[in-house]
């Protein structure tokens, strides 16, 4: 068996012999830097070889110049590769960094987030005396009016230290919004003062203290003067 390795890229292979011989179907060969690989020719005799044998064959190929260069630019190419790599990887930052001004602006956020939930719950314990108070003049049973009172009293002060606790943080972050907190703090603590002239008031109804007409006048000023406030705190509390 002969083995002819030829140059990569080769074509228009043309084999001539002294001798008949049996040509097996072309094999590829591949060394370094090769793409298509080398066509390899194999040539088997088809009887006993002796010395007459020993003569030349003859094998003529196509192959186009420009294939020679196919190689060393494929090697510049992959070092010229291998320094932009380099480059990019030498001049890029790709540690991972947070963002503290992001962070900042996300951890204020959660914490207003948290303190429009707690006026909201504030509120609620304000229409929660409200509705107290009508029931109050209806039935007029004071023990359980002033028990209504104490009770929503109590979730409001654990409403108002939450807020009060978040106020301290936020201005710790952002000094802008903490005074936006702070004069959340200032118009709800307006509000109850309101509503607790008007609980007052009620009481002095309910009593006998004070006419109706006389309770209705003052009446009307301070729930007048509640919803100012309430737009007030509500506008504050978009933020």
């Amino acid at each position: 068996e002969v083995r002819v390795i030829l140059p990569e890229g080769v074509s228009d292979i043309e084999l001539s012999t002294p001798y008949p011989v049996k040509r097996d179907k072309d094999d590829k060969h591949y060394t370094y830097l090769d793409t298509t690989g080398r066509t390899v020719i194999v040539m088997r005799s088809q009887g006993d070889l002796t010395e007459n044998h020993i003569q030349n064959f003859d094998l003529q190929f196509k192959y186009a110049h420009r294939t020679m260069l196919l190689e060393p630019l494929l090697l510049v190419s992959a070092f010229f590769l291998l320094f932009l790599l380099s480059i990019i990887y030498v001049r890029l930052d790709f540690s991972i960094r947070v963002d503290e001004g992001a962070e900042a602006k996300m951890k204020v956020a959660g914490y207003l987030e948290k303190v429009a939930t707690l006026q909201d719950r504030r509120n609620a314990l304000y229409q929660s005396i409200e509705d107290a108070m009508v029931k109050f003049k209806s039935n007029k049973d004071n023990n359980s009016f002033q028990s209504a009172l104490k009770r929503i009293g109590g979730d409001y002060k654990v409403e108002t230290q939450a807020i009060a606790e978040l106020l301290t943080t936020v201005k710790n972050i952002n000094p802008e919004l903490g005074d936006k907190v702070g004069e959340l703090q200032r118009l709800d603590r307006v509000y109850r003062d309101l509503q607790a002239q008007q609980t007052a008031l009620v009481e002095k109804l309910v009593s006998g203290k004070i006419v109706k007409a006389a309770y209705l006048d003052q009446e009307n000023g301070l729930v007048k003067k509640k919803e100012e406030t309430m737009e007030k705190i509500n506008s504050v509390r978009a933020f």
